[in-house]
């Protein structure tokens, strides 16, 4: 919202002003701003629709091209005390994690065999909660660098905000997403929308979450390479690197 107040200004300055959305369900500063910039730069096909200003273009998240230049680690899994010949499950929920979703995950854990490995990044706030359930195959840390982790996974259980899809279609990560309910205009959900319509992720809504439906979701796509392999394509944007290149070539014409 702090946007609406400096585009309002740089209007009366006669300035040039550009927004850009990163969700695929435009928040209401931009909804509010969308008639009133020179350009609009979005990151979903959804966009267009959504706002009546013709000056928009889809050239996407920047986050994508910083996430397309991370290199792997191929000692990473190695370094969590895993086995790097092993299938990976990633679960991150962001910086603060998720106290709901990691709940249930403490029953999936005990649901697990060990025919797959799992790495879950608690956030600091629920690390001592979760940390007693690590062993042989579930390693339980409060942080872990995403993007190098995301690159050495299998498969990704993760909310969906904006920054975290920019860097899956970046990386052509295979993924399952919870999206949050408690974000505004339940964003996250139609975010989320936009991978599943395409192929490219498999959703699973926080309402009907189980671990009963998670072991059944992640062990249908960890042990089925044919399936990660079609997430995987469906998912990737070829382009990523060059996010930051087209948004700077395309400020510059204005």
């Amino acid at each position: 919202y702090i946007s609406v107040p400096v585009i309002m200004a740089a209007k009366s300055l006669k300035l040039k002003t550009i927004i850009h959305e990163q969700n695929s369900f435009v928040g209401r500063a931009n909804r509010f701003l969308d008639n009133k910039v020179d350009l609009i730069i979005g990151s979903y096909n959804e966009n267009k629709k959504q706002f009546q200003n013709p000056h928009i273009e889809i050239l996407g998240n920047p986050q994508a091209a910083l996430a397309a230049k991370c290199e792997e680690d191929k000692d990473f899994i190695k370094n969590m005390g895993l086995d790097p010949n092993k299938k990976t499950l990633l679960i991150f929920m962001g910086s603060l994690g998720s106290e709901s979703v990691m709940q249930v995950l403490l029953d999936y854990f005990q649901m697990t065999d060990g025919s797959y490995q799992i790495i879950y990044a608690t956030g600091v706030k629920h690390y001592e909660v979760a940390k007693n359930f690590s062993n042989e195959y579930i390693k339980i840390v409060d942080r872990v660098d995403g993007l190098k982790a995301m690159k050495s996974s299998t498969l990704f259980l993760s909310r969906a905000g904006a920054t975290t899809l920019a860097e899956i279609g970046a990386l052509g990560v295979a993924s399952i997403l919870i999206p949050s309910p408690y974000v505004p205009n339940n964003h996250q959900f139609y975010n989320a929308k936009a991978l599943v319509d395409k192929g490219g992720a498999i959703m699973l809504e926080e309402k009907d979450m189980s671990a009963s439906r998670i072991k059944e979701l992640v062990e249908t796509y960890i042990k089925d390479d044919a399936k990660l392999a079609a997430l995987r394509a469906n998912v990737k944007v070829e382009d990523s690197g060059l996010v930051i290149d087209k948004i700077i070539s395309r400020i510059e014409t204005i």
